[in-house]
C-alpha cells in the first residue's frame, strides 16, 4: 500500500532537518518495497530556502532527485518575501495557499508531519 506523507516547514531552520527526515523515510520505505509519495511544504519565511541562491537550493536539488518527493511553496509567503516564481530551484511547484494545500493534503489521505 502506497504511503503519503506531507512535510511541512515554516521557519528556515527547520529545513535541514526536515531533508534529513525525508531521506531517512525514503530509504526506509525504498528497503521494504513500499511505494511513498513525500510533499514538502515550505510556508512562512522557509519559502526562502527554495531560492536558487539560497544556501538550501542544493538540499532543494537533493530532494527533488528522491523518488517520489516534491516540494510546493506558498504563493502568499513568496509575495510576501518579495520572491518571484523565477527565482526558485528548478521543480519546485508554487501552491496559491499553504494553508489550503495542507488541509486538501490531508483530505487526501496524507499524514502530516512537522519536524
Amino acid at each position: 500500500m502506497e504511503r503519503k506523507v506531507i512535510f511541512h516547514v515554516d521557519e528556515c531552520g527547520r529545513f535541514e532537518m526536515a531533508a534529513g527526515n525525508i531521506h531517512n523515510m525514503c530509504s526506509f520505505y525504498r528497503g521494504r518495497e513500499i511505494p511513498v509519495v513525500i510533499e514538502l511544504l515550505l510556508n512562512g519565511e522557509a519559502v526562502r530556502a527554495a531560492a536558487a541562491a539560497a544556501p538550501e537550493a542544493e538540499g532543494c536539488r537533493e530532494l527533488l532527485r528522491e523518488e517520489g518527493v516534491e516540494i510546493a511553496v506558498c504563493n502568499n509567503a513568496l509575495r510576501k518575501s518579495g520572491i518571484a516564481a523565477e527565482e526558485l530551484t528548478e521543480g519546485v511547484r508554487v501552491v496559491p495557499a499553504g494553508v489550503v494545500e495542507l488541509a486538501e493534503r490531508q483530505f487526501q489521505g496524507y499524514a502530516y508531519i512537522r519536524p
